[in-house]
């Protein structure tokens, strides 16, 4: 008996398969007011469709007249005078940095940071800090790419090394990355974390994080490698409505009780350290909240510390929220000469290439810094490179990483801050798709590697140092 061939069935579903996939990619981008992922089952073999959507450039995007037609050159530096420009460059060209280590500066050409305040002196609190030979403190507040202490680590070895300074600085009681982190290892137990992107109704300052203690024990242990120096001091923030009971030490050592004082707002509370490590209980701590510890040198002997402050998933425009007396009872405990904004990931979108309203909330959010924060220096980095599909199995840039770039860049145009072009700085390498051939960067070709962040530090640094010399020939 001749047996029947059903196999026609699973053809038929395998291409009715086939014909719903392709009938998905014609769905709309959003349906019902919900965004919608358009399913493409040819994108490796299509090429991105030309758009007639040209990107806007730094000036148009801040333009009060639209049809105004910008007087430079989309590729050219906004608002710096030729004359300006030519000098920069020429400084750059012939810039040496004496006694500089070797590994302070990278292959590749210089990118200059471009300072579009009002008397070409945007960055002249960091830098007369080291003039004066005062602590230089640096907080960089990000989003995931900076997660782990990527870019930063780099960027506070090659600082202090050139001009002093010890430690990590700030750290977070806990952390998604504490296993990740180079330099620290970071445990804890007993603590209940909250963000502003889960609760966007707490007193928050740079970290937009912070920690309440859940168990009777609520307990966090660092301990750092020889490469952060000797650790001399850790310093830590909080507010609580009760006196909090806090034991240091271990095992392996002795047990010191310290009782910390009461207070509404933030204040801080700093321990003498002498060993590589330290571990921290607060018993029955209710009513206490905790925003973090900095471990470093003592600071009355100058050198520079330079404190992450990274939030997964963030855009930065959060910023605008910040809870001012918090931040000003920081600014006291903690003053900041310079704060640098790495924002820009999350935003972007493979088909959109206007972020107009991006751009005139992060005006909004620099605007609050700057009226908070009145001595302190503020630099913008450019969103970074990121590589999609190009088809045909190729990867490049992505079109909105130009359009949110030059947005970045108007941003600082228009709040009259610097700017330094992240992306630019990454092109010096060959940019993202090499940065991931090369081990630098993820394969999302998004995120950085350890290498990838110490190659974009030592980039950082040597337009900082550029930068500096410039301000200080201007002052003769």
């Amino acid at each position: 008996m001749q047996r029947k061939d059903f196999s026609w069935g699973l053809w038929c579903f395998l291409l009715l398969t086939v014909l719903i996939l392709l009938g998905l990619y014609s769905l709309p981008s959003e349906l019902l007011g919900v965004k919608l992922k358009r399913v493409d089952l040819l994108s490796a073999l299509r090429r991105e469709e030309s758009t007639d959507l040209q990107i806007q450039t730094a000036e148009e995007i801040f333009a009060k007249d639209k049809n105004e037609t910008p007087s430079i050159a989309t590729d050219s530096i906004p608002l710096l005078e030729q004359e300006e420009v030519a000098r920069r460059q020429a400084l750059a060209e012939e810039y040496t940095i004496a006694n500089a280590q070797q590994d302070t500066l990278s292959a590749g050409s210089k990118v200059l940071i471009q300072d579009y305040s009002e008397h070409r002196d945007a960055l002249h609190h960091a830098v007369d800090a080291l003039d004066q030979k005062k602590r230089l403190r640096i907080a960089v507040l990000g989003d995931s790419f900076i997660e782990g202490d990527i870019f930063t680590y780099d960027l506070r070895r090659l600082l202090q090394r050139q001009f002093g300074g010890y430690g990590v600085g700030w750290m977070p009681i806990t952390s998604k990355v504490a296993n990740f982190r180079k330099g620290i290892q970071h445990s804890f137990e007993g603590w209940k974390t909250l963000s502003v992107i889960s609760h966007n109704k707490g007193k928050y300052f740079f970290g937009e994080t912070y920690f309440i203690p859940t168990a009777e024990k609520a307990i966090v242990k660092y301990q750092w490698t020889e490469g952060l120096g000797k650790v001399s001091s850790a310093e830590i923030f909080y507010s609580s409505s009760e006196p909090l009971l806090l034991t240091t030490g271990g095992s392996e050592e002795a047990i010191d009780s310290i009782y910390l004082s009461p207070s509404s707002t933030i204040t801080a509370h700093r321990v003498a350290l002498s060993r590589d490590k330290v571990s921290f209980t607060f018993h029955q701590a209710k009513g206490a909240t905790l925003y973090g510890i900095a471990l470093e040198n003592n600071p009355s002997g100058g050198g520079v510390t330079v404190d992450n402050f990274s939030l997964r998933g963030s855009s930065g425009i959060s910023l605008a929220n910040i809870d001012p007396s918090t931040a000003l009872s920081m600014d006291k405990l903690r003053h900041y000469q310079l704060i640098i904004l790495q924002y820009g990931l999350n935003v972007i979108e493979k088909e959109r290439l206007n972020y107009t309203t991006y751009a005139k909330r992060m005006v909004h959010v620099i605007s609050t810094l700057k009226r908070l924060f009145p001595t302190s220096d503020i630099l913008v980095m450019g969103v970074s490179d990121r590589a999609g599909n190009l088809g045909n199995g190729e990867k490049g840039t992505m079109k909105a990483v130009l359009a949110l770039r030059e947005a970045m860049r108007g941003v600082a145009m228009q709040c009259k801050v610097a700017y330094w072009d992240t992306y630019e700085a990454m092109q010096t390498g060959g940019g993202m798709v090499q940065f991931v051939a090369e081990g630098k960067a993820a394969k999302d070709y998004t995120h950085l590697s350890f290498s990838g962040g110490r190659y974009l530090a030592s980039k950082f640094v040597e337009s900082f140092l550029i930068e500096k010399d410039i301000y200080q020939q201007s002052k003769r």
